[in-house]
């Protein structure tokens, strides 16, 4: 007879707006799950490379730096593929489709409930 014992999903909330980030992290911990954040995507592909449990990258598209939405969903694709990606935007209304793997896209303003219920569902 063995534990059942259900591990936590892991999210990591990638946003550069400061009071976006701490809502979505607020609603995912509300919701039962771990929230890591991270306000760019090279401190998130920092975050990834050194956290093994991450199950969903939640970011947005458009942020500041080397390392946009686009760029970091690329790179998780490639390194952890594992990793279930969410994208939202405020600027895009459709981002650009990457071949072979759909990825769930939200334009902002984003119904939060429906996101977190897809979150728990994969």
């Amino acid at each position: 007879m063995g534990t059942d014992v259900t591990r936590r999903k892991t999210i990591l909330v990638v946003e550069d707006e400061p009071l976006l980030r701490l809502a979505a992290v607020s609603d995912i911990e509300d919701a039962g799950m771990i929230a890591l954040a991270a306000p760019d995507g090279s401190q998130a592909l920092a975050i990834l490379a050194s956290q093994a449990s991450i199950d969903f990258l939640f970011t947005d598209i458009d942020m500041p730096g080397a390392v946009d939405g686009m760029e970091l969903t690329r790179s998780v694709h490639r390194r952890y593929p594992a990793i279930k990606v969410i994208l939202v935007s405020g600027l895009l209304s459709t981002p650009q489709i990457f071949s072979g793997t759909p990825v769930p896209f939200y334009a902002k303003p984003y119904d939060m409930a429906h996101i977190l219920h897809h979150m728990q569902l994969s």
